[in-house]
Formats: C-alpha cells, structure tokens, sequence
C-alpha cells in the first residue's frame, strides 16, 4: 500500500490505522491514514538519526519497565481475582461509614426536589401550584399522568439528586441559556421567565461538605472495601512468592 525508506504498509495494517468512524472505502480517509502512516514513519526515523544514544537507550528502558510493570500488574489481579473475597455484608458497609463519616463529606449539593417546567400560559396555572404544593395521592397521580403535558418535569422527590444535575436539565429553559440557579431552602418556589414557569418543591437539601448520608456513599464504601481487601491480598501475595522462591531455591537473598 506504500513505503518510505524500509517500512511497508500492507493492506491489513491499513485496515488496523482505521479508526472506528473511518471508512476505509472512503477515499480521503485512507488517504489520510496512510498520510498518518508515512509521517510516524519518517519522523521515527528522524529521531533514530538524531537523537543521542543514551537517549534512546533511556526511552528503551522506559518501555521495558512499562512493558514488565504491565505483566507483573497482569498476573497480580489474576492471581487476587482468584482468591479476593468479594461478597460485602450491609454490616461492614454499615461498620465502615460509621467509622469513616469524616472522609465521606459530600463535594457538591444534593437535593431532593420535584418540579414542572411550563409555558406561562398554561391553563389553571394557580390551581396547577396549589396542587402542586399539596400534593397528596391524588395530586402525584395527576402529575405523573400527564408529564407529556410539561415542558419537562422531576417527580423523583424521594431520591436524592445532584443540584448541579437539575440545573443542567433547567438551563434549556434560561433565558440565553444561562445556568438557572436553585434555591438552598426547603420549601416550595417558582422560576420563571418569559418563555417558562417552573414550579417546584425543595424537600431536602444537603451543601457542600456536609455529612453523606448512606444512601449516597453506600457503593463508594463498597468499592473502598473491595480495595482494602484487593491491597490487602496483593501484599499477602508478594510474601507468599518472596516465601515459595526461597523454599524452593529460586532467590536466595544475601545476609
């Protein structure tokens, strides 16, 4: 497929240079992976030309580090896989937070809320808040029946949610769409602006820095554990072929 100086492109290698959105049908993106080809191909031999001995032989070594610290990683986590005890009781879960609430602060408000973005001119607006507001059995049904009726809404109340998350989702309905900011007090409120009105309900809020609640924590902590434990089996690792190596004359250490 081409050459520069002693490198060969065949056929399947092109077909490997072809990314994932590439065609290589296409005419221009193969020549633009061949291109790509041929200037890593002179440019390496460039830097086979100028660049100093030691140099390269610096970089060699860097790869046969990477290429033995890939292995080593490689064979670790087969050999703990095998082993690791991965079933995590509610206990422990319930154990660690209890003694770790210090380093499971939260690092942004979270909320729970529900609201109904719509158009100002929509019919019974005021009898659309009281219900809104009240929100009894009846009321939940109402709005869950007709979301479709909504520019766009949040029912959820009863799970917490990232403030940043309901921001995001309101800002389409900014003006020049700005980020629309959310009250931090419980209680209900409205937003608006010419093209919307949002009416909504901030149940709870939990700021910044404050203690996580578990529900929020409880696959963080789970996956803290399983490290513990995975960190915990590779030194028992080590030891065990430092101890099996010795036992059986493949390392002898000197005293």
């Amino acid at each position: 497929m081409a050459r520069v100086n002693d490198h060969y492109l065949y056929q399947k290698d092109l077909e490997q240079l072809i990314p994932g959105d590439f065609s290589i049908e296409d005419s221009s993106d193969y020549r633009f992976a061949i291109n790509r080809w041929a200037v890593k191909m002179l440019m390496l031999d460039q830097a086979n030309l100028n660049l100093k001995d030691e140099k390269k032989e610096k970089f060699e070594k860097l790869v046969q580090d990477y290429h033995e610290n890939l292995l080593v990683s490689a064979y670790s986590e087969l050999m703990v896989s095998k082993t690791i005890d991965t079933a995590i009781s509610r206990k422990q879960i319930k154990n660690y937070y209890a003694n770790h609430t210090h380093n499971l602060s939260l690092r942004e408000n979270w909320m729970k809320i529900r609201y109904v973005a719509l158009k100002p001119n929509f019919p019974d607006l005021i009898k659309i808040k009281s219900r809104f507001a009240r929100y009894n059995e009846s009321d939940s049904s109402y709005f869950k029946a007709g979301v479709n009726k909504f520019q766009d809404s949040f029912l959820g109340d009863s799970t917490w949610v990232r403030q940043s998350s309901i921001e995001k989702r309101l800002k389409a309905f900014a003006s020049a769409n700005k980020t629309i900011l959310l009250p931090v007090e419980k209680g209900l409120f409205t937003l608006k602006n010419k093209n919307t009105v949002v009416l909504g309900v901030m149940k709870e809020i939990l700021e910044r820095s404050e203690k996580a609640p578990l529900s929020l924590v409880k696959t963080k902590v789970k996956q803290i554990i399983l490290n513990q434990r995975k960190l915990s089996a590779k030194k028992e690792l080590k030891k065990d072929i430092i101890k099996d190596a010795i036992e059986n004359g493949k390392f002898e250490p000197q005293n």
